[in-house]
């Protein structure tokens, strides 16, 4: 009795071992764009209401962040150069922005290199894996890796992202307040993006074809806000 219970836990080892990975994937997070974390910060909470949290600085890329919660694993961020960060051509586009504006957004997988393959036969190309971190004020350090979208070359296409199991996820961390109506991404090559999408099963957003434009629709509270792209 012993020896067939233990074939049936080997067994059962067995077939766990050999299970297909499951691909999850959704919208993450939104990136917005503005000349000063603390200027932006303020525009935001004039704007909705809600004070966003600092997340801290970005070590290696000379930018730092403002948080706020969108809901079931989403956020959006408010990023901005640093005072002390060297000129550089994104962080100069920075500088240069005279509102808030949305200047990118990531999808979050569970695992960036079955993405990739799950990508491939709809002729999508990821880039490598790059490690990032930052160190919130609390001094909690945050992990992750991203790849962007080499091909086919599209101007609103997300950058994926995949958060190390020791990481809070920011939606978790961040004050609530605003959720996503909606997310409109417009592009030329709308067609492209959704295929890549759809692989994924990447749903809440609308992808239409058009000139490259995002557009973002915030309810926080009884205020309905929209940010988009230039």
């Amino acid at each position: 009795m012993a020896m067939h219970a233990a074939v049936l836990v080997t067994a059962a080892a067995a077939t766990l071992m050999a299970s297909p990975a499951i691909l999850r994937a959704q919208l993450d997070h939104i990136v917005v764009g503005t000349r000063s974390l603390e200027e932006g910060m303020a525009e935001f909470e004039r704007l909705t209401g809600v004070t966003a949290a600092r997340g801290g600085r970005h070590p290696n890329r000379g930018t730092e962040n403002a948080l706020v919660s969108l809901g079931g694993g989403r956020y959006l961020e408010l990023i901005a150069p640093r005072g002390d960060a060297a000129p550089a051509p994104d962080l100069d586009e920075m500088r240069m922005l005279t509102r808030l504006t949305v200047i990118g957004w990531a999808v979050s997988v569970n695992d960036i290199q079955l993405a990739r393959q799950t990508m491939a036969p709809v002729g999508a190309t990821l880039g490598p894996d790059m490690p990032g971190s930052r160190v919130s004020p609390s001094g909690t350090t945050l992990e992750w890796a991203t790849a962007t979208l080499e091909a086919p070359r599209i101007a609103t296409a997300p950058f994926f992202i995949h958060w190390k199991p020791s990481t809070p996820h920011p939606s978790t961390t961040s004050p609530p307040g605003c959720t996503l109506s909606s997310m409109e991404v417009h592009d030329p090559a709308a067609t492209d993006l959704s295929r890549a999408l759809n692989a994924l099963r990447v749903s809440g957003v609308a992808i239409r074809r058009g000139d490259a434009h995002i557009s973002v629709r915030l309810k926080c509270g009884g205020r309905s806000v929209i940010l988009g792209s230039r």
